[in-house]
């Protein structure tokens, strides 16, 4: 969770550095979005209507990401077909949208994954009892 930022400050930087419409150099000037797919999560058309209205004003390209899976993580992956169909939902609207092939997962090191399995080990720290005065009878 970011608990720095909101959603809406980041979406109002984007629209101040990225505006929708302006052009700089021959090839323009954009973001890259990479949004990771999460069955059940974020993943419906309803979800991909609402990424295109917070980025209507945003000059930007749209990369799905397909999440990927690892022991342990409450998340699975959109199928492919669910990602097909939201990305044509957002394709419709009108912004440019690709699906990035995976890479990595099966070395852990796909989508921030990378180092998700090494942890670093605290050692033990001997706990010293509190010394105890004699008692004198």
């Amino acid at each position: 969770a970011n608990n720095k930022h909101s959603l809406a400050e980041l979406v109002a930087t984007l629209k101040d550095l990225y505006p929708k419409g302006v052009k700089v150099g021959s090839h323009g000037r954009h973001v890259l979005i990479e949004y990771v797919m999460l069955a059940g999560v974020n993943d419906t058309l309803e979800d991909a209507e609402r990424l295109v209205g917070l980025l209507d004003d945003v000059e930007c390209k749209v990369n799905l990401l397909v999440f990927n899976s690892f022991d342990g993580s409450p998340f699975v992956p959109s199928s492919l077909q669910v990602v097909k169909a939201f990305r044509a939902a957002v394709v419709a609207k009108g912004l440019v949208c690709t699906i990035r092939n995976s890479r990595g997962d099966d070395e852990m090191a796909a989508c921030g994954q990378l180092g998700f399995n090494v942890k670093k080990q605290k050692q033990p720290q001997p706990q010293q009892q509190p010394q105890q005065k004699e008692s004198r009878l």
